[in-house]
């Protein structure tokens, strides 16, 4: 197997459902992700979240976090973001190590490995609060905090020792409650208080805007995509000649867009065959309809013959134009500088170097609000997680995997303003003892520390 196909199998995207039905009013979220070097991917990715959408961001190529909201932008200043930035480069190389240390655990000499970490905590309607942290190494559990037992539960043999070294530092393991259940609280209440007008959106519905397109490269696949809806719960099914179609469809995850409202996309693949002989509809279903909306794949006849009849006139255009370039280079004297074939395909090969995983993670990272692609550096702001086998959270507020996160994410943004309460919310004194919003994340434990 490529080593690009060891990435696209190892790397388990984290897909986040929180069903606003439930008793579940704002969450926080951070989760963290370090890859073995020397792939087409960040070494290691920090992302944040505030009910489920993505607010700061962090990569070890940029090496600073960043806003990817505007009210945490408006509302938090340098001080705020050079203490998050100093805060993850130390976690950064507390991961590096980490991932070393479980490489020989587990007698990997080489390939590509992932260490995972994602903690958060959520506020309920009543009052009620609860706060999980756990990691994951190539994609499963690895070990857990109970809060309960205020103990770690160990998911595999090997994650034993770090249980047995960790559990005895009872002090450490209080404060890391505490910042779950209380410091983390605070945080989500100053978070909303920031950016109160979007994510406070009770009682509002919003209904989607679809369409239906097709493509036929790589393979031929129909795509249904519903945008602008609110709230978050949504479903999109495929239906042939009115019977429901299960097989071969690959469900996005539903994804936040800046304005508060969500997007989600559903891939039919299907033969351009099928789709002349049967008829494919789109089936969405939303709380803010009355009915079902249904859209009809078009045939794709008479589009197809007007699509290639244009690019058959662009092809001989193109002919033309290059054939007169070549007859006025040949009249001119014009002689054209040699290229050097060894540089020119090694430079490709690099460029191509774990293009699959590039093609996934930037070609499909749709703005929110638009088509604009975001910029590639930031194509690592997908969640990475492993495959979360224990229950964390409520029935109805489940993590679920998925290998599709990484395609739509947000802007770039930056930040330049004093924090409102006057403190950072990375500092490290004493942030276990006071509830007071004194830090954004939790503090990190070197997995042999």
């Amino acid at each position: 197997m490529s080593r690009c196909g060891a990435v696209m199998k190892t790397l388990m995207f984290f897909t986040f459902s929180l069903h606003l039905s439930s008793a579940v009013t704002h969450s926080l979220q951070y989760f963290y992700t370090a890859v073995t070097p020397g792939i087409n991917f960040p070494e290691f990715t920090t992302v944040g979240q505030v009910d489920g959408g993505q607010f700061v961001y962090y990569d070890s190529n940029i090496r600073k976090m960043i806003p990817k909201t505007e009210w945490i932008q408006r509302n938090e200043g340098e001080e705020y973001w050079n203490r998050e930035t100093q805060t993850l480069q130390g976690t950064q190389e507390t991961f590096k190590v980490d991932v070393d240390t479980l490489m020989q655990r587990f007698n990997h000499t080489g390939g590509v490995h992932t260490w995972q970490r994602m903690y958060g905590c959520e506020l309920h309607d009543d009052g009620t609060v609860k706060g999980y942290s756990q990691w994951g190494y190539d994609g499963e559990d690895f070990i857990s905090l109970d809060l309960n037992t205020v103990t770690y539960t160990a998911a595999k043999q090997q994650a034993l020792i770090t249980k047995n070294k960790w559990d005895p530092d009872t002090g450490y393991n209080e404060g890391r409650k505490n910042y779950l259940e209380k410091e983390c609280i605070e945080w989500v209440k100053k978070y909303v208080t920031y950016g109160k007008h979007t994510l406070e959106r009770k009682g509002t519905v919003y209904p989607p805007t679809a369409s239906v397109i097709q493509k036929h490269s790589p393979s031929p696949e129909v795509v249904c995509h519903a945008t602008g809806f609110f709230p978050k719960e949504v479903m999109i099914s495929w239906r042939k000649d009115g019977e429901d179609v299960n097989e071969d469809v690959e469900l996005r995850e539903t994804l936040p867009n800046q304005d508060g409202s969500f997007q989600k996309r559903s891939i039919l693949k299907v033969p351009a065959e099928e789709l002349q002989k049967h008829t494919y509809t789109c089936v969405i279903q939303h709380s803010s309809l009355e009915e079902e909306l249904v859209l009809e794949v078009p045939k794709g006849g008479g589009l197809m013959a007007i699509i290639v009849g244009v690019v058959v006139a662009l092809v001989v255009l193109v002919a033309v134009v290059a054939g007169i370039m070549v007859w006025k280079k040949k009249n001119s004297g014009f002689k054209r500088a040699p290229v050097n074939e060894d540089s020119s395909s090694n430079n490709s090969s690099n460029k191509a170097y774990c293009k699959p995983l590039v093609d996934a993670t930037q070609g499909a990272l749709q703005q929110r609000s638009g088509n604009m692609l975001v910029e590639p550096e930031f194509t690592a702001a997908a969640i990475l997680v492993p495959k979360l086998k224990t229950s964390w959270t409520s029935d109805e507020h489940t993590a679920k995997l998925g290998l599709d996160y990484i395609k739509d994410h947000l802007e770039e943004e930056t930040s330049n303003q004093t924090p409102v309460d006057g403190s950072s919310a990375s500092e490290e004194e004493d942030f276990f003892a006071s509830t007071k919003p004194t830090r954004g994340q939790e503090g990190i434990k070197q997995l042999d520390g």
